[in-house]
């Protein structure tokens, strides 16, 4: 909702980042969760580390979604490692492909 422009950023946000924690408190391999919580600490808090240990909790608990290729993919680019961010959106786009026809 912070990101699309129906509640405050400064808001929503923090919500989510209460809501997610306790999504992992009462299921820490619940890798979608992790996902959420990566993509607080990059688009929000722009917390580095976090985000890149939350992404690869979230991959090595087996996700590999186009949200998830898409929100690493981001990041990557962010770091400057471009040559992986390419495999993810490479990786995104043939979900995408998959899942359409």
């Amino acid at each position: 909702m912070g990101s699309s422009g129906l509640m405050p950023p400064s808001e929503a946000y923090p919500k989510a980042k209460d809501y997610t924690l306790k999504a992992i408190e009462l299921d820490p391999n619940h890798a979608e969760s992790h996902l959420s919580l990566a993509t607080i600490q990059f688009y929000h808090n722009w917390d580095f580390e976090g985000a890149e240990a939350s992404l690869n909790k979230a991959q090595d608990l087996g996700l590999n979604s186009s949200l998830f290729n898409q929100v690493h993919g981001w990041f990557l680019i962010a770091k400057g490692d471009f040559e992986k961010a390419i495999e993810k959106f490479n990786r995104l786009l043939l979900s995408i492909r998959f899942h359409y026809h």
